[in-house]
Formats: C-alpha cells, sequence, structure tokens
C-alpha cells in the first residue's frame, strides 16, 4: 500500500469520527450519560476512554514528528499491527467481532460528563494535524510504545493505523449504546 492510501483512508476515518462527534453534541444530555446497563459504559464514558487511548499515542507521536524521514517507497504494516488493528476495528457493515479486554489504564472516569466529547474533538484535531505532517514521509520512521508496553511497539503509520481502529470500534459501540438507551427510554414511556 502506498503511504498516500493510507494516509487518505486515515483522513476519511478521522472525518467519519469528526461528523459523529458533531451528531452526538446534539444529542439531549441525559441520552449521553446514560449507561444501557449498570455494568456498561455510557456514550460518554466511551469517548473518556477514546481520548486515554488517543492520547497515549498522540503524545507520543507529538514528541517525534522531527524524526520523520522522507518517504521511501511503499508503506508495510507489520504482522503483529495487521493482525491487531483487523481484530479491533468492527467489519464494513459496523459489527463488532472480537471481544477485548480493557486495562485498567484505560478505564474512562465514573460519571464523565459531555466535555469527554469536546476533548475527542479536539484530539481529532491533534490526528488530522499529525496526517498533514505525515505526507511525503516514511511512516515507518520511528516506532511508539503500546499500550502494552516497552516489549511491544508500533511503526509510526502502524499507530496512526490502529488508533483509527480502535476509536472506530468504539462508534459503533457508542451507536449501539444509544438505540439501547432510546429504546428503554421508549418502553418505559
Amino acid at each position: 500500500m502506498k503511504n498516500s492510501e493510507l494516509l487518505q483512508k486515515l483522513a476519511r476515518h478521522n472525518q467519519e469520527l469528526l461528523d459523529f462527534t458533531n451528531e452526538m453534541t446534539a444529542l439531549p444530555e441525559e441520552l449521553l450519560l446514560a449507561r444501557p446497563t449498570e455494568k456498561a459504559w455510557s456514550a460518554t464514558e466511551c469517548f473518556d476512554h477514546m481520548n486515554k487511548a488517543t492520547e497515549l499515542y498522540l503524545d507520543q507521536v507529538d514528541q517525534k514528528l522531527e524524526l520523520l524521514k522522507p518517504e521511501k517507497g511503499d508503506y508495510k504494516k507489520t504482522i503483529f499491527a495487521g493482525v491487531f488493528t483487523k481484530k479491533l476495528a468492527p467489519t464494513e457493515e459496523g459489527a463488532i467481532k472480537s471481544k477485548m479486554k480493557t486495562l485498567k489504564v484505560f478505564y474512562p472516569k465514573k460519571g464523565v460528563g459531555t466535555e469527554a466529547i469536546d476533548k475527542f474533538r479536539s484530539n481529532l484535531d491533534r490526528f488530522k494535524a499529525v496526517l498533514t505532517q505525515a505526507e511525503n514521509k516514511d511512516l515507518r520512521s520511528f516506532k511508539v510504545t503500546t499500550a502494552l508496553g516497552p516489549i511491544l511497539k508500533f511503526y509510526f503509520g502502524d499507530a496512526l493505523d490502529f488508533i483509527h481502529a480502535h476509536n472506530r470500534r468504539h462508534m459503533q459501540q457508542i451507536k449501539n449504546i444509544i438505540m439501547t438507551v432510546e429504546s428503554k427510554q421508549q418502553n418505559a414511556a
């Protein structure tokens, strides 16, 4: 895959996430704060979780952008990143096919409000700026530490792809939460 193809795909995903985030701000706060079940996350808690995961990678990327080298050729995803990203991403139909445990460090704050949505929008803006800086650069210029610790690292391009697979997964989760909560509210009325 050409570097430009990956960056274009990520730019499309970023815009989809931004459009979705903007749609969420139009919903009533009570809907965004409601949990479908006692143990499930609310929409705002999902946004808080996405912020924590996104910032883990973006904070590292921001510190290393000056290490970007000129583009050398096609982008080759590592096997580990390819498998992990594919398992994480929702299908084209929006199904979440693989269950995954969340590390405790990424648990959302209980009772987080709609400020998590605004923060996520800011993170999407940061991501967009990174994509702009990555144009015509080698997406394997440096590595960043994964959430699993320093033993496992992603190349820069793998990390960008992983972030969006993760966030698209939780975008689908939020859609499911909203539908479930709305259905419960309608049935209770």
